[in-house]
């Protein structure tokens, strides 16, 4: 068979024929096999490169393409058909194994794959033409780049010099070179580097700095380029080149300077905050703003600003590190002043009437008809506020032009503009005299102590003042109100609105005298009275035990009402130790160890062991000081009290700390002492607060129960925020500074306590301050204090606990408030109020022991409706003292009437200390005490004192006992005398339920509601009689060994329907007189009083009419009903100038004598009270004088009186009533004639 092929081999394309025969070749890229014989490749590889195209069995021609460093390659070939041989450039080669290894050269390379079948003839050529490329010469770059700077002049192939500039801060670099040829290599600074890849870092000096980098062309050829970088030197330039503040309200002062660092600004209140703008002028330099970073150019944070001064720095850091600080001190004025005040205006002459006062715009003044012009200086208040005279300016605190006067009045106004442009004009009308004034008037006359009596008035010309003991001297400021007028104190000359040179006061009376010479020479004289108090003379206010664990000695501490004499005060015998026998505890010595002065009225006594409330053996202590001990002056020995009692302490349990006096020292300072040291410092516990401590840093730290307020120590009534308390020399002396200033009332410190919060505590222990009323003291403010029922509460929340209403009383020549809420104490103070101190009640026991319980008293005090006293009484309605007479001496007691229901005790006390000792008298009539709700009163006459029980009228009527006392020891210590005496006046008609009005009545209470004893001697008739009186009507009885009463005065005779009692333990806890039906009998200039009040029903209790209140008078035989006379009603006080009266006056709340005076009050729920005086020998309605308004300026706050007394002392009457409206905490008022 003939077959033909063709075969190109590089495109030249050769013809071999073959006819005839049976062998032939392979031809071309035909068919599979040849001469029916397989000789086709299955596969075909090469050890370099790819060939193209991809291989094929039928396709027999190649190309492979292979760089200039492939210098050999291999082929693996695989034949189709397993019995055909192959052959690579004529050397055989197993079917699957690659060749022998074929060298290159540079061009085209043909490779012939030669497959044979089996019969050794028939072949198939598969042809591979490798092209090894040439080798590259090109040594040149295609990029060259830094990582800092730029190339200059810009990258080309060409150019193999370069330069660039980094600046101090940049440290290295590193080169980025990409090679142009193929196989090129490259090095920078001797260094390999990929193609296209960052160099190592080139560290760079300052200055300039060679870097090659060496291009390796693969043919071996070799081109360098070189960089050279320049390292800029370090900026030393710290400065500014700008600064700017934003808003822009506030311009620097100077204008910015690169020189200048020191600046100021001023902007308005308004503006809370601002923005500084710093520019740096160095290259790379750093800055910062109040050690905030800024970038250049780019405004701070907002800043904000204080009023005042704000200091701002800008700190410039070269990059050098060299440093530069500016400083602006910016000013945020503070907010405008509203201000529109002048603080002083004077004339060059007259005087200004009233006294210059800021909220006083209206004056006048004379002049004599010689000024015939006047200066004016106004002085202004407020901050950058401005004043004009009659339109011209003036400037602060100087005269003005001269401004000429008329005779007659002339008006000349200062005009005050603030810095908010607010106004306030003052006027002042200058009267020119067409002759010589003859006003001799004083328009002001004022004391450097003490208070006048009355108050000051240019028409009073003779007054009373009244000072302590220890007042040397005084001074007396006078001013007078006519022109050119002159005065003269004591007859030595003083200016008009100054103070006189320093008189000297003895002890008792004396007389200051102040005349006034008028222009024309017209005189007036006013008189001043002064008494140094001669009759307060010093004695013991309380004594208190105390522990000091570092030295482990013994206390007790006391506390006089005055300074006394270091000598005698400090010698330890002159005090003598008594304690309770009945315990067994170990005897105390009789005299302290020792005695040092805490100040000149606290002392403390170091004793032996005592024995505290935490032994087995507790003791209760008398400490009893010598008449050797004298006041300062050294003048007045130790009066009564010279005795005080005090619990014992120990080791292990000590005595809570009290508070046990307050001290006004400044208008808005108070020295408060403590019955031990206390815990001082910035420490937990500490009775001190300051704002520069972290523990203690505030003085509002605990709960107040009454108000709510988060308070450490509170103030009542407010005297501002407490901004500090800090302790003294001595730790147990603190002093209290507040914001408020004082008034002459009295306020309560209470320090609170046993609170986890912000106790207080002793300084040597954990236990903290006593609970109430122990951890609360009174005092008076510096101040000139009440002297009208007219001027406000002299006392208001007397006992800081919100007490609705208590009483107050007289004893020992002293006036007493209580009980407090906790029915535990009470206060006291004299009769003008000075020396105030705290009063505690301890039930009966010995001549020291503190007995079995107290009223309301203890480490846990209770609530009132549960066991308060020591018999389970819920505790106190109130006090009255008396004097009983045994034989011929007189004794004066103090009585309490206990709350209980059916109880079986009364309690009277001679105690005059700070701890009243009460002693028991027991009582159980056959029938009726089972029916009592309460004592609501005693009465002491004779050798006896009476007690009137309350019942339910329906069950039993009332209950009188008497109690007889006797000195037995002829010691002054009264006793009882036998058992108690009932005098039967349940039965008593009219007074006692059997024939009384109302008849058996379920819902009516009755009492006693009022007694009086009118002695041998005494008036009206009949003598040595004994007054009772209740709803029911008045009884009397001679006055004997036994009583026998005869009711002589029913309801029936006096008309209408007299008030019964409340009903319930509420409405008798404390029945104030207004709730009584006769709560009062006096005798006044010889004739008896008596108040009846009225009830719009008989079983309607407690619901007064309006004008339903009656007083009725006797002058003689007052055991008859014709000789009792109604004197008045309260539908004739037509109160607060009223031509009719309002009915809004109710119950009479008081009927009580002071001095040459009658007075009287009634309740006013609408109104307030009304309070009424007389002074006629014979009153009837129309003598009777109002005093002030209804409410007395205070409202219907003050709706009810609920307790009235008065004491005489050096010819002043003081008269004290407590008042209130159940509402708030009551209040006490008072005047004095």
């Amino acid at each position: 068979m003939k077959r033909c092929y063709t075969v190109f081999i590089f495109g030249v394309v050769f013809l071999i024929s073959a006819c005839g025969g049976s062998s032939g070749g392979a031809g071309g890229s035909g068919g599979g096999t040849v001469n029916n014989y397989d000789v086709n490749l299955s596969s075909l590889t090469v050890s370099a490169g790819t060939l193209s195209p991809v291989f094929d069995q039928a396709v027999t021609v190649y190309a492979v393409e292979l760089p200039s460093t492939a210098d050999s390659i291999t082929v693996t070939p695989i034949v189709s058909d397993s019995k055909s041989t192959v052959k690579v450039n004529n050397a055989a080669v197993s079917s699957g194994s690659a060749s022998g290894t074929l060298s290159l050269v540079a061009g085209p390379n043909l490779i012939n794959i030669a497959v044979t079948a089996e019969d050794g003839t028939t072949t198939k050529t598969y042809k591979i033409t490798v092209n090894r490329v040439a080798v590259s010469v090109n040594a040149n770059l295609a990029g060259l780049s830094i990582s800092e700077g730029t190339l200059s002049p810009s990258f080309g192939a060409d150019l193999i010099s370069y330069a660039a500039e980094v600046p101090y801060s940049t440290s290295s670099i590193k080169i980025t070179p990409t090679v142009a040829g193929v196989n090129a290599a490259v090095k920078v600074n001797n260094v390999t580097v990929n193609s296209g890849s960052e160099s190592g870092s080139i560290s760079l000096n300052v200055g300039a700095n060679t870097i090659t980098t060496v291009v390796t062309a693969e043919s071996g050829a070799v081109k360098t380029y070189i960089l050279t970088v320049s390292r800029v030197a370090a900026s030393v330039n710290a400065d500014l080149a700008g600064l700017t503040i934003s808003p822009s309200a506030g311009a620097l002062t100077p204008s910015f300077g690169v020189n200048a660092i020191s600046y100021t600004a001023e902007v308005p209140y308004e503006i809370e905050s601002i923005t500084v703008t710093p520019t740096v002028a160095g290259f790379n330099a750093a800055v910062t703003v109040n050690t905030v970073s800024v970038n250049s150019g780019s405004a701070s944070g907002s800043i904000g600003l204080n009023v005042g001064e704000n200091i701002i720095t800008t700190v410039v850091t070269a990059e050098s590190g060299n440093i530069k600080t500016y400083t602006v001190t910016v000013t945020r004025r503070a907010a405008l002043s509203t201000n529109a005040n002048l603080s002083g205006l004077t004339l060059s002459s007259g005087t200004l009437s009233p006294t210059f006062g800021v909220d006083v715009i209206s004056y006048a003044a004379e002049v004599s008809n010689a000024t015939s012009s006047i200066t004016v200086t106004p002085t202004v208040a407020g901050v950058n506020a401005t004043v004009t005279v009659n339109t011209v300016t003036v400037s602060s605190g100087s005269a003005s032009g001269a401004i000429n006067l008329n005779v007659g009045a002339n008006t000349i106004t200062a005009v005050v503009t603030a810095e908010s442009g607010a106004k306030k004009t003052y006027t002042v009308i200058v009267t020119r005299s067409a002759v010589s004034s003859s006003n001799a008037d004083l328009a002001g006359l004022t004391l450097s102590t003490g208070m006048l009596l009355p108050s000051f008035g240019a028409n009073v010309i003779s007054y009373y003042v009244e000072v302590p003991r220890d007042t040397n001297s005084i001074t007396v400021t006078p001013t007078v109100a006519g022109v050119n007028a002159t005065v003269k104190v004591n007859n030595v000359a003083v200016n008009s609105g100054t103070a006189s040179g320093s008189i000297t006061l003895n002890v008792g009376a004396n007389t200051i005298t102040t005349v006034v010479t008028a222009e024309s020479g017209a005189q007036k004289t006013y008189t001043i009275k002064l008494e140094v108090n001669a009759t307060i003379l010093p004695y013991l206010l309380s004594a208190s035990s105390y522990y000091n664990s570092a030295t482990s000695k013994y206390y007790i501490r006391v506390v006089y009402s005055e300074p006394m004499d270091l000598d005698t005060a400090t010698t330890a015998s002159n005090y003598t130790l008594t304690e309770d026998t009945s315990t067994a505890c170990s005897d105390i010595a009789a005299n302290p160890l020792s005695v040092s002065a805490i100040s000149s009225t606290v002392y403390d006594l170091e004793t032996s062991a005592q024995c505290g409330t935490g032994s087995a053996t507790p003791t209760v202590y008398r400490v009893t000081v010598s008449s050797n001990v004298k006041d300062y002056k050294k003048i007045d020995s130790i009066s009564l009290p010279n005795a005080a009692t005090t619990t014992g302490t120990s080791a292990t349990d000590q005595t809570k700390p009290r508070l046990i006096q307050a001290l006004s020292l400044s208008p808005t300072t108070i020295r408060i002492t403590f019955s031990e040291p206390m815990k001082t410092g910035d420490v937990t516990g500490s009775a001190e607060c300051r704002s520069t401590y972290t523990t203690a840093a505030t003085c509002t730290a605990d709960i107040d129960a009454i108000s709510g307020t988060q308070l450490k120590y509170s103030i009542k009534p407010s005297l501002g925020t407490i901004q500090s308390v800090e302790t003294t020399a001595d730790p147990s002396v603190f002093v209290i500074t507040h914001s408020g200033n004082q008034a002459g009332v009295f306020y309560t410190v209470t320090a609170y306590a046993e609170n986890a919060v912000a106790n207080i505590s002793e300084d040597r222990s954990s236990n903290d301050m006593a609970g109430s009323p122990q951890n609360r003291i009174t005092f008076k403010g510096m101040g000139e204090g009440n002297s009208s029922f007219t001027v406000g509460s002299l006392f208001n929340d007397p006992f800081a606990d919100g007490m609705l209403s208590s009483s107050v009383f007289k004893y020992a020549g002293r006036i007493y408030l209580g009980p407090d809420s906790l029915n535990a104490g009470a206060f006291r103070f004299e009769a003008d109020a000075s020396n105030p101190v705290a009063v505690t009640f301890w039930s009966v026991g010995s001549v020291c022991a503190a007995g079995t319980g107290t009223f309301g008293y203890g480490s846990a005090p209770v609530t009132p409706y549960v066991d308060l006293g020591p018999n389970g009484e819920r505790g106190i309605t109130g006090f009255n003292s008396g004097v009983v007479t045994i034989g011929s001496v007189d004794y004066e007691i103090l009585m309490a009437n206990p709350l209980k229901d059916a109880g079986t005790y009364t309690y009277f006390t001679q105690d005059i200390d700070t701890e009243l000792d009460w002693k028991s008298a027991s009582f159980s009539p056959a029938t009726g005490y089972l029916n009592t709700k309460s004592v609501q009163l005693s009465y002491a006459c004779g050798d006896s004192y009476y007690s009137g029980l309350s019942s339910a009228h329906g069950t039993q009527a009332p209950i009188l006992i008497r109690q007889k006392l006797t000195d037995t020891n002829s010691d002054g210590v009264l006793e009882l005398s036998g058992s108690y005496i009932d005098l039967a006046v349940r039965s008593l008609s009219g007074i006692g339920k059997n024939g009384s009005n109302p008849a058996a009545d379920g819902a009516a209470v009755v009492g006693i509601d009022s007694m009086i004893y009118i002695p041998a001697g005494g008036t009206p008739t009949p003598v040595n009689s004994f007054y009772i009186a209740n709803n029911g009507g008045v009884a009397r009885s001679a006055m004997g060994a036994t009583l026998s009463f005869t009711t002589f005065m029913l309801q029936s005779y006096m008309g209408g329907v007299t008030l019964v009692l409340p009903d319930s333990n509420a409405g008798l806890e404390k029945i104030r007189p207004g709730q009584k039906g006769i709560p009062a009998m006096v005798v006044y200039k010889g004739h008896l009083y008596m108040v009846r009040n009225l009830a719009v029903s008989q079983t309607a209790a407690n619901e007064t009419v309006n004008n339903g209140a009656e007083l009725w008078k006797c002058t003689e035989n007052c055991s008859a009903n014709i000789n009792w006379k109604r004197v008045a009603r309260s539908s004739n006080f037509n109160y607060d100038g009223q031509s009719t009266n309002s009915s809004n006056n109710k119950a009479i709340g008081f009927l009580q004598v002071s001095g040459n005076a009658l007075y009287m009050g009634f309740d006013n729920t609408a109104d307030g009270i009304t309070i009424w005086k007389a002074t006629s020998e014979v009153i009837s309605e129309a003598d009777f004088i109002q005093q002030g308004n209804a409410g007395l300026g205070q409202g219907n706050s003050v709706s009810y009186i609920y307790s009235s007394t008065s004491l005489d002392r050096l010819g002043r009457y003081y008269i004290y009533l407590t008042v209130g409206n159940y509402l708030n905490a009551f209040k006490v008022i008072r005047q004095i004639d």
